[in-house]
């Protein structure tokens, strides 16, 4: 069994497959073998899921001032 953590998963879009299990910000995919994994499904999430990091980065200050 295995899982896909996304820690801020509360971010992404509704997906049938992504679990809050009563959690407010992580969500999760879970599998039993590789051969659950649905590329055309999974993918995109994982898409999404950096495409929001990278915006996340962006905002943030790349270097300190003194």
């Amino acid at each position: 069994m295995g899982h896909l953590f996304f820690c801020e998963g509360y971010l992404l879009g509704e997906n049938k497959i992504l679990q809050t299990k009563n959690r407010e910000q992580v969500k999760t995919i879970r599998f039993f073998s590789v051969t659950e994994i649905n590329d055309d499904i999974v993918l995109p999430i994982i898409h999404e899921a950096i495409l929001l990091d990278q915006l996340k980065n962006k905002k943030k200050p790349t270097s300190l001032q003194a």
